[in-house]
């Protein structure tokens, strides 16, 4: 057996690794000379090896899970990272309203994970009613996230799901949109 200079975790004499944390092994081992008669009490350091693996530190690549209250270690909450909306209506246009759909799609996912409010339209059901209706569906849309993004902001009582609705009835969609963006982009700030 090869002890882990890293962690003290015991290996087997082949291991290049250490199982337990992953270093590296020393490339010698140290040799073990024990006398017949200790072979018998090798069976209690086990526990204690044990005990030793399940208080080893943690490696370096462990994140510690995010909190529905929390922000990630990484700087984003709830793993959102922030879009650049001048980015997001540059592509919308390019790409004749493809990255739109992806846009809504996201958005859609984003505002029920943030505000944690299940009854919020799924991102493949905003897509598909939204295809189905010929756009009508993103009215009502509009008018939900509008709701989620004040329910963000702290303010239940705000009228954003009017405004956007109403943005969304005069062909400007992409401003609504814009605004939601903010609303997210801020609450994962």
């Amino acid at each position: 057996m090869r002890t882990c200079g890293s962690c003290g975790a015991s290996n087997s004499d082949d291991s290049k690794f250490c199982e337990t944390c992953g270093m590296p092994m020393p490339e010698t081992a140290a040799p073990e000379t024990a006398a017949p008669e200790a072979a018998a009490p090798a069976a209690a350091p086990a526990a204690s090896d044990y005990q030793q693996q399940s208080q080893a530190p943690k490696s370096d690549y462990y994140e510690d899970p995010k909190t529905h209250t929390g922000k990630a270690i990484s700087g984003n909450a709830y793993g959102i990272q922030q879009r650049n909306i001048a980015v997001c209506i540059i592509l919308s246009f390019v790409t004749c309203g493809i990255y739109l759909l992806y846009w809504y799609y996201k958005m859609s996912e984003e505002f029920r994970q943030l505000t944690g409010d299940e009854s919020l339209p799924d991102g493949v059901m905003t897509i598909l009613l939204g295809l189905v209706t010929c756009n009508i569906y993103l009215i009502y849309w509009h008018y939900k996230m509008g709701q989620a993004s004040d329910k963000l902001k702290g303010d239940p009582n705000g009228n954003s799901g009017v405004l956007f609705m109403l943005l969304m009835l005069f062909g400007l969609g992409i401003v609504s949109m814009a605004l939601e963006q903010n609303a997210i982009n801020q609450a994962v700030a």
